[in-house]
């Protein structure tokens, strides 16, 4: 029998040594759709506020950014069928630029168990802006439709929505990457619960 596979959406801790980057260019949101390739991206700036540089970058933009360490792991951990692009940006302190990426999908899977799921039905108007029918509150995943992904998001997740694989998440962790918390999804109705990991190098 194969070996159970976990999956993990990765969060920010609520940490105070660690810093908010901050993007001050509203526009930047306007240049990442929900889905679909980028093209001809431009490197965006971000100031850091508050605290220390994080592998795993808060920023007041809600989007997944990546120390070049996090983002090696990320590459090397990559199933087939995973759909992913870097998208470079500068964080930027008083003393010192660090280059980060900023993880988008051209593809978010279809992967929700509606049944299983806490979702929010939007409003015909506000699914028209988003593209999206419904937003996720609390994740339930079809299994069978993540079959061969390792590192994905889904629809209806929002733009700070990744999910890893237990191997992933076990690199990240070895190589002490700063600032995550892993919250498991579950996939199996019988034995899964929602858990949250708290690794000790936040």
């Amino acid at each position: 029998m194969d070996e159970k596979q976990n999956f993990y959406d990765l969060i920010w801790p609520n940490s105070r040594k660690f810093g908010m980057a901050i993007g001050t260019r509203l526009k930047i949101i306007k240049l990442i759709p929900e889905s679909g390739k980028i093209e001809n991206w431009i490197p965006v700036e971000f100031i850091l506020n508050g605290g220390d540089y994080a592998d795993y970058q808060a920023n007041n933009f809600a989007f997944p950014m990546c120390s070049e360490k996090m983002r090696k792991i990320i590459d090397n951990n990559k199933g087939q069928s995973d759909s992913i692009q870097w998208l470079e940006a500068l964080v930027k302190s008083n003393s010192e630029s660090k280059k980060y990426y900023i993880l988008h999908f051209p593809e978010k899977l279809d992967a929700i168990d509606k049944e299983r799921s806490i979702l929010s039905f939007l409003s015909e108007e506000l699914s028209q802006k988003s593209q999206m029918e419904f937003s996720v509150i609390r994740p339930f995943l079809d299994k069978s439709k993540i079959e061969g992904h390792n590192i994905f998001s889904f629809k209806g997740g929002g733009s700070l929505t990744l999910v890893i694989n237990e191997q992933t998440k076990k690199d990240l962790i070895k190589e002490k990457c700063t600032c995550i918390y892993y919250s498991q999804v579950p996939t199996d109705p019988e034995t899964d619960e929602y858990i949250i990991q708290f690794p000790m190098n936040l």
